[in-house]
Parts: structure tokens; sequence; C-alpha cells
């Protein structure tokens, strides 16, 4: 029982670590001109691109859109106020209704 236990947590394992990989450029691709030419201008982007790392990618890109230009990138992230308090039922009804699905595409396996 525990080897098709340990067999079936390695195959899902592997299987994260690939979509993982597979949704780099994905991810990639979504980002706008400006965005590319700031993460490629990133001191850690030869590294994640080595290794595809999404997560770190993302992190980056989420470093640049909260730092409003600034070239202090390290700035304090999702503080504003705003942030603290609940949205209203009128807000959150608008924020649903302009949420559109993306297609993703490529060869994304699913776990």
């Amino acid at each position: 029982m525990w080897d098709l236990q340990a067999t079936v947590v390695i195959k899902n394992e592997d299987t994260l670590r690939q979509n993982m990989r597979s949704l780099y450029p994905v991810v990639i691709s979504l980002c706008d001109s400006n965005m590319v030419d700031k993460v490629k201008a990133h001191e850690g982007y030869a590294g994640i691109k080595c290794t595809r790392d999404t997560i770190r990618l993302l992190q980056v890109i989420k470093q640049y859109m909260y730092s409003n230009g600034s070239e202090e990138l390290h700035t304090i992230h999702n503080t504003s106020h705003v942030y603290n308090q609940p949205a209203s039922n009128e807000t959150r009804e608008r924020e649903i209704s302009t949420e559109f699905p993306r297609p993703i595409h490529g060869n994304v396996t699913s776990v």
C-alpha cells in the first residue's frame, strides 16, 4: 500500500513540475512588451529563464507591477488600506461581471 501511495505522489509531483515548466511561456506571452523588457532586464532573469521557474517569474512581475514605475523594486506590496477592507457587494459584482476566462494554449498536462 505504501509503495502505491509513494508512486502516486511522485507521479503527481512530476506532473506538477512539468505543468509549471509548461506554464512559463504562457505567462511570458501574456505580458506586454514593456513588462517583458523589464523582466528580461532583471538581475535574476538568466536563472529564471534557464530553469523556467514560473513562480519566480511571477514574483518578478509582481515586483514591477507594484513598484508604480519607481526604480525601487523592494516596495511593500499590497499594504494599501483598500486591500484591508472587505469589498462591497456592488464592487464584487462588478469585478465578477468583468472577469473573462482566457483560453490557455499549449501542452499543459492536467493533474
